[in-house]
């Protein structure tokens, strides 16, 4: 799948500040198959979903249970299924970890919801460096020529 940067800001190297990357589970299921190469980039990764059925690879639970325990790697549930639920947990999310994590930090956010353009548009205006990247391949319009004349 094609990634697709949206909204980005201007990029400054990894060793320059840390970068935290919020995943809208329930947007983008296929994320899960990235998810050691996620937290091999970024400094904290965090899964938000109120209802899934992804599922990993069993060679992966030794791993990803030192990142759960190292804080490196956090996995929420919302409390309540529903429309926007995730959405809703990682604003919220992001809003804790701005207050916690340096102000270097760089957020992004993995959803092919737009409507977290605004999630990234609040970080923004907190002089926070923010993203949102979807996985929706890119629509080719399609053109039908008239062949009737």
């Amino acid at each position: 799948m094609m990634q697709e940067k949206i909204d980005t800001s201007p990029q400054l190297s990894q060793e320059t500040k840390d970068q935290v990357l919020l995943i809208d589970l329930e947007n983008c299921p296929s994320q899960i198959s990235m998810l050691l190469k996620d937290l091999a980039q970024f400094s904290q990764v965090v899964i938000c979903y109120a209802q899934s059925g992804a599922k990993i690879p069993l060679d992966w639970l030794m791993p990803l249970t030192n990142m759960v325990n190292s804080q490196k790697l956090k996995i929420v549930k919302m409390p309540n299924g529903g429309k926007n639920a995730a959405d809703f947990g990682i604003c919220f999310l992001s809003g804790m970890l701005m207050a916690q994590c340096s102000p270097k930090t760089h957020f992004v956010i993995m959803s092919d919801d737009a409507d977290l353009d605004h999630t990234v548009k609040l970080l923004k205006s907190y002089h926070r460096t923010a993203e949102r990247i979807s996985l929706k391949k890119e629509e080719v319009p399609t053109i039908i020529e008239n062949t009737k004349k």
